[in-house]
């Protein structure tokens, strides 16, 4: 586990994201089939896949909530609208294969 953000390295990097929740922007940290939102708890992520992982954060649905796009393993999975806990409300959506994603995960954008 590192300290803080600086700590990471440029591969960690995919792992992290940055989630505006009730007004403050939090990192969200991806690591070992679990997440955390700023100094939350770690949450676990259903039907981890393994191995590396990519995340990010956007308002899919445009409700206003943030969701966490995670890939990992060559599929892709959402959890739906982020409480003010960092808790995927709206719960997980199921496990997608992304087609052509190489076996090793990458970021999502750029």
């Amino acid at each position: 586990m590192f300290a803080s953000i600086a700590e990471l390295e440029a591969v960690d990097l995919a792992r992290v994201a940055q989630a505006e929740i009730d007004g403050r922007l939090e990192p969200v940290v991806v690591e070992d089939g679990r997440y955390r939102v700023g100094s939350g708890e770690w949450i676990a992520i259903p039907d981890w896949r393994g191995g590396d992982a990519t995340a990010a954060v956007a308002d899919l649905d445009g409700d206003g909530r943030p969701e966490l796009v995670v890939v990992s393993g060559g599929a892709a999975t959402v959890g739906w609208g982020l409480d003010a806990a960092g808790r995927a409300a709206g719960g997980w959506g199921p496990w997608t294969e992304v087609p052509g994603w190489p076996g090793r995960t990458a970021a999502l954008t750029g």
